[in-house]
């Protein structure tokens, strides 16, 4: 059976992003009758493949300490006879993805471009994959010789763009959406963290605008977040205000709003998939490039870095202002982008090397 080797990592530094799009790709595998072995370093990254019925090899060693990896690694290859590697981290470097690279197949998710991978495979499914456009790539000077990959990685297969996108199952089939007359409902995330309290500040604005009290808001704020006591203490005062624990899955409260305000991560991905109309502000050095290219192609509204003379009111006028016409177009340009085969056109590119 053909057998693809994941190595990556869920803690609380990485959170569960390159985790989750990693179960994603090992389910499609298995779907095509492959195999998904994952291949952590701790024993709390184990657990999620584990749920979800793929086999793991635990280190049992420190989760960031590669170039200690690099002859653990070397030894593992050639003892599983590894045919195919995809490494999904951050933290990996230059020496060590050089060394696993001399004896298999590596693929690499890289969607910062920090610099030039040794490895058989760059995976890059977002919306600038194949070059920021324009306008998003005037948006910083360091940007305009970002995301070259055809240019910079000459003998590398590439694997770019949105088509590529591991839609999670929940998500499929894709259904067009109905766009309603009026906002009514409106989803507000900002992901793992919201160490600026953007949540704690919209609100504010919210609840003092006389014009949003017939406007339903969920807020999705896990137990960790850091203003949730404060956020609860104020929805107890509004009834169109919502706050609800991180959800397994957005799916369901997606399809039940009208409209996202969100930071430039992976939701606005998921988002696609359900044409959901999005507001989108950053918080963050790697959001830029999702929320410039959104923006720059109507695909969602930028409202800024909310790091840098962030205007709440501004996103406030934006809510108000976002006509059907507006969320229909939007909502159909959105779901041109995610058509929910991604994870398996990437496992099927990644098994044929596991011959």
């Amino acid at each position: 059976m053909k057998t693809l080797y994941i190595r990556t990592e869920a803690n609380k530094t990485t959170a569960m992003g390159h985790m989750a799009r990693c179960l994603t790709i090992a389910d499609a595998v298995k779907m095509l009758g492959g195999r998904a072995v994952f291949i952590v370093a701790e024993e709390g990254s184990a657990k999620f493949p584990k749920e979800r019925g793929h086999e793991v090899i635990c280190l049992n060693r420190r989760w960031d300490d590669f170039d200690g990896e690099i002859e653990i690694m070397t030894s593992l290859i050639k003892e599983k006879n590894i045919k195919s590697l995809l490494v999904d981290s951050y933290y990996v470097n230059e020496a060590y993805m050089t060394a696993l690279n001399k004896l298999t197949y590596l693929s690499y998710i890289d969607d910062l471009y920090e610099r030039i991978w040794p490895v058989s495979c760059i995976i890059n499914y977002s919306i600038y994959a194949e070059g920021l456009p324009e306008k998003a790539a005037q948006s910083s000077e360091d940007s305009k010789n970002k995301f070259c990959y055809k240019k910079d990685y000459p003998e590398t297969d590439l694997i770019l763009g949105t088509k590529y996108f591991p839609l999670r199952k929940e998500f499929i089939p894709i259904v067009k959406r109905e766009i309603p007359e009026n906002i009514k409902n409106v989803l507000v995330v900002t992901g793992g963290s919201d160490i600026y309290h953007f949540m704690l500040n919209i609100l504010v604005h919210i609840m003092n605008d006389s014009g949003l009290k017939d406007v339903n808001f969920n807020f999705i704020c896990g137990s960790f977040h850091e203003d949730r006591e404060k956020l609860l203490e104020m929805a107890n005062d509004a009834d169109n205000i919502k706050i609800l624990d991180t959800q397994p899955s957005l799916k369901e409260v997606m399809d039940q709003s009208d409209i996202m305000i969100s930071a430039g991560g992976t939701t606005l991905y998921e988002a696609a998939s359900c044409g959901l109309p999005a507001i989108c502000f950053s918080f963050a050095d790697n959001q830029h490039y999702n929320v410039w290219s959104f923006n720059s192609e109507g695909y969602a509204i930028y409202a800024g870095d909310v790091r840098n003379n962030f205007s709440y009111p501004g996103i406030i006028d934006m809510l108000k202002s976002f006509d059907k016409d507006k969320r229909q177009l939007m909502s159909e340009k959105l779901q041109s982008l995610v058509d929910g085969k991604g994870a398996e056109r990437i496992a099927k590119h990644l098994l044929d090397k596991a011959k």
